[in-house]
C-alpha cells in the first residue's frame, strides 16, 4: 500500500481500499480455478490430490 502513496495520495487511498478485498478473494479464485480444471471430467468429481486444500483452510480461517 505504501507504494501507492509513493505515486500519489489518491493512488494510496485506492490501494488501501482494494487490498482488504483482494486477499480474501484469493482462496475463492483458486478453488474455482481448481474446480474448472478438474482432472476427472467424466465423473464430475475432483481428485483430492489435486484440490488446493491450503486455499480451503485459508478461506475458513
Amino acid at each position: 500500500m505504501s507504494a501507492g502513496y509513493a505515486v500519489s495520495n489518491e493512488t494510496g487511498n485506492v490501494a488501501t481500499f482494494i487490498k482488504p478485498f483482494r486477499i480474501p478473494m484469493l482462496p475463492i479464485v483458486v478453488i474455482v480455478i481448481a474446480l474448472l480444471l478438474k482432472s476427472d471430467k467424466e465423473s464430475g468429481t475432483i481428485n483430492s490430490k489435486v484440490f488446493p486444500w491450503f486455499a480451503l483452510a485459508f478461506a475458513v480461517s
